[in-house]
């Protein structure tokens, strides 16, 4: 019996099928790393980088998060990303800050 929950449990570790919020805000947080923009066309890019997110997304209300991020103004979209972020237990969001950064100066 012990064994068949420690296979269940590397099966969900490994195959990546069981996923947290915290995971997935984790990993949009840390979308450069986890999903580099490849060279090019910028808007080419940034549509590779939402399709490899959703791809490693694993919970419905990950990607409710993800997809709010979409219809929220990129002036917005830092602090947005960051309370979405903190409400699921991530103290750092270095996507947020890399959008606050690209915005222009007030």
């Amino acid at each position: 019996m012990f064994s068949k929950g420690i296979v269940a449990i590397a099966s969900c570790v490994l195959l990546s099928g069981c996923g947290t919020v915290k995971g997935d805000m984790e990993v949009m947080c840390n979308m450069s790393t986890v999903c580099p923009p490849p060279e090019g066309d910028p808007s080419h890019a940034a549509f590779e980088q939402a399709k490899c997110l959703e791809g490693k997304i694993k919970t419905e209300q990950g990607r409710k998060a993800f997809e709010s991020l979409a219809g929220v103004s990129p002036q917005e979209r830092p602090s947005v990303m960051r309370n979405l972020a903190e409400s699921a237990g991530v103290t750092s969001c270095p996507q947020a800050d890399a959008l606050e950064r690209s915005l222009p100066a007030k």
